[in-house]
């Protein structure tokens, strides 16, 4: 299937692509953190209905992967997914507050 029909249907359903693109990069966030919170909370990403609702997942992210790996980690993994922030809170994902808006 390419594509331009993928994106058709994911549209006809209500899932924008860039919200699909966003559910992976936040899944993938946490692939290598073991915990048992990490499948209830990469469940809850796969169900988002947006980016505004996917976005309320940074504060699990960062707690998750500092506790893993640690605090620096966490912030460069949260400074990833910036990019996927609503354009609202485009100014708000920034480097510099990104970190500390996970807490």
């Amino acid at each position: 299937m390419s594509a331009l029909p993928l994106q058709s249907l994911l549209r006809t359903i209500g899932i924008r692509p860039s919200l699909v693109d966003a559910r992976f990069d936040f899944a993938d966030s946490l692939a290598d953190v073991c915990a048992p919170q990490v499948g209830d909370v990469v469940e809850q990403i796969s169900e988002a209905r947006s980016l505004d609702e996917l976005w309320q997942f940074r504060t699990a992210i960062f707690s998750l992967v500092a506790r893993q790996h640690h605090e620096g980690e966490a912030r460069r993994r949260l400074k990833a997914l910036a990019r996927h922030a609503p354009p609202r809170r485009r100014v708000l994902a920034s480097p510099e507050t990104t970190a500390h808006a996970a807490f």
